[in-house]
């Protein structure tokens, strides 16, 4: 009888924020010129939201051009005015429709590249849409895996397994590059070598599997250009579904509202000393969906499951 007792066990779902640098217009003309294009595409695709859902970021209501030029003047501090954000509104707006029913919600973040007011930001989203005490910001990989790994919550008997993760960050192949090109990147890569420090126990779950997603670029692509890289590394390893594209990842419709208004919409902008950027406290309005590049690449989302060495 004893042998048939199940174990008293929680489930958590976790979204992972990856960083979002500032390096302004100066650093990226003289040092950067690819992230200064990246920032050029990025801006115009979210001034391109604001102006064909009909919203209006700042400034008169009724005027377009007035949202155009707020927009562009942003680049002289801020090169991701319409996207800095992204990765923190899309996590929120996992918290809200993809938990499936988890015991506790978990929100992690990295915290550089982030104003203190981009912080406080997502904190006070962590706090409404994620369980009490269980929004983190951490600054090393090695601080994520010590919270992915933890067996039990606080104040809790029964044991913690992982349902779900979201991952929301930059990626390029065999690395979900939280700190991309950032000052911290060395500490927050996350390769081959972070995946063997997950706890497989953690994503054990009765009767069912385990999921991660990764939204990142190219998490299911090797370096020479393969189908496979991290995303089956960490099915292999932790036992999870991992779902991963081939192709880099589309944020743009992050703050598309449709036909609402940014107010109807509750569209709001984060002001700090030297970055101005677009915000809702309850997350993305839409989705992350697939790009178009690399075009060789095979297009559409992959399934990871484990493989049975026995088998």
């Amino acid at each position: 009888m004893a042998g048939d007792t199940q174990p008293c066990i929680l489930t958590d779902y976790v979204a992972i924020v990856g960083t979002s640098q500032d390096f302004g217009l100066g650093y990226s003309i003289i040092s950067h010129r690819k992230q200064l294009a990246r920032a050029a595409i990025n801006n115009l695709s979210g001034l391109e939201q604001v102006i064909s859902g009909g919203m209006m970021a700042s400034g008169n209501p009724n005027s377009g051009y007035r949202v155009i030029e707020e927009g562009i003047a942003q680049m002289e501090r801020n090169t991701d005015f319409a996207n800095k954000m992204m990765f923190a509104a899309q996590a929120v707006r996992g918290l809200r429709v993809n938990s499936g029913g988890a015991d506790y919600k978990t929100l992690i973040y990295f915290s550089s590249g982030y104003t203190s007011e981009q912080r406080l930001a997502i904190e006070a989203a962590g706090a409404r849409h994620a369980s009490a005490g269980r929004t983190f910001a951490v600054s090393s990989s090695a601080q994520l895996i010590g919270l992915l790994n933890e067996s039990q919550f606080q104040n809790q008997p029964c044991e913690r397994r992982v349902r779900r993760i979201d991952i929301y960050t930059h990626g390029v192949p065999e690395d979900l590059a939280f700190g991309w090109q950032g000052p911290q990147a060395s500490q927050q890569t996350f390769t081959t070598a972070e995946v063997a420090q997950l706890d497989p126990d953690r994503f054990q779950l009765p009767g069912r599997e385990s999921q991660i997603y990764s939204w990142a670029c190219q998490t299911s692509t090797t370096r020479s250009g393969g189908v496979g890289g991290l995303a089956p590394a960490i099915a292999n390893h932790t036992g999870a579904t991992v779902h991963a594209y081939a192709r880099r990842t589309d944020y743009s419709l992050t703050w598309n509202t449709g036909s609402a208004t940014a107010q109807d919409a509750g569209l709001t902008e984060i002001v700090s000393s030297d970055s101005r950027v677009l915000w809702h406290p309850d997350g993305a309005m839409r989705g992350v969906v697939e790009g178009s590049s690399p075009e060789e690449n095979p297009s559409g989302r992959f399934v990871f499951r484990p493989v049975d060495e026995g088998g």
